[in-house]
């Protein structure tokens, strides 16, 4: 096939993998959808997650999407702001994390929540 003929295919092809990558993240929430691009990243800034989240189709009717997307972050537990708005996965076993100098705690103990039978011993 010539060069022509290879260019014509190529173009073709375009706007169904540009259109796939635009359902990408349709049905995910958005920390499921972080989780991902962290995954293919490393770390991102919050602009360019908020950039890469809406051009893979996630959809948000939050005035101020990045806002929604930090408390997202945050309950999740997956994730770690380093500082500057910059976000990366946590290790595996992490527990300490939250802030960019890791002052919050993402350790949840059962026990902490599970009512105590008080005896008459005690």
């Amino acid at each position: 096939m010539n060069e022509l003929g290879q260019a014509k295919q190529a173009i073709e092809k375009h706007p169904v993998a540009a259109q796939a990558s635009k359902d990408r993240f349709r049905r995910l929430t958005i920390a499921e959808a972080g989780i991902v691009l962290l995954k293919e990243h490393g770390q991102l800034h919050g602009k360019e997650l908020e950039r890469l989240l809406k051009d893979g189709g996630l959809r948000s009717k939050a005035e101020n999407f990045q806002s929604t997307m930090v408390i997202a972050f945050r309950r999740n537990n997956d994730f770690q702001n380093i500082g500057g708005n910059t976000w990366r996965l946590k290790e595996p076993g992490s527990i300490a994390g939250g802030g960019a100098n890791g002052t919050e705690t993402s350790a949840y103990f059962i026990s902490d929540t599970i009512p105590r039978k008080i005896s008459e011993n005690t």
